[in-house]
Formats: structure tokens, sequence, C-alpha cells
């Protein structure tokens, strides 16, 4: 979880604007943002791996893993993206992906 937590801090660009993770779905994945917000997805992923010292979704294509972030964002779209991240790596990981 500390790497998670050094992603969250790490990825503000600026005083006063909000990193990636703290942004809702609903503002993660409109148009302007999504590539940022992917990029989000990716360095939070391996901080929580590497954090962890497991290889969760090693087996698994990154497009397929912003796909089910995508999706968990639709079906909430008030959830907090860091939050979206957060369940899918651990869905992943009790299916041992």
């Amino acid at each position: 979880m500390l790497g998670f937590a050094l992603a969250l801090i790490a990825a503000s660009p600026e005083p006063g604007v909000l990193p990636p993770g703290n942004e809702t779905c609903a503002r993660a994945m409109q148009p302007d943002f999504r590539a940022r917000a992917f990029d989000y997805v990716m360095g939070a992923w391996t901080g929580m791996n590497m954090a962890s010292n497991k290889q969760v979704g090693k087996n698994v294509d990154i497009h397929l893993i912003l796909k089910d972030v995508a999706m968990a964002c639709v079906e909430d779209p008030k959830l907090l993206l860091a939050h979206a991240v957060l369940g899918v790596h651990m869905r992943y990981e009790r299916q041992g992906r």
C-alpha cells in the first residue's frame, strides 16, 4: 500500500491541482482527461505491485486492465479513480491473475 500512497502524492503536477487518482471516475473518463487517467492507472498499479512484492496482472494485456478500470468507473461514476484501480487490482489478486 505504500507504493499506492506514493503514487497518489507523486501524481500531482503542481500545487492546487488534484492528482488523477483523486478525481471522480466521471471526470477521469472524460476524453480530455482519459490519457492522464490511464497513465495514473499504470503508475498506481505498478506501485501496488511493488509495495506488495507481487506481480498482479502480469499475464494480462495492459489494455484489459485499463478496460476493467474504465468499466468500474462506468458502473460507479462517483467513485474516485484511485478506488476504482484498487478495486480492480484486488479482484485480479483474488482471481490469481
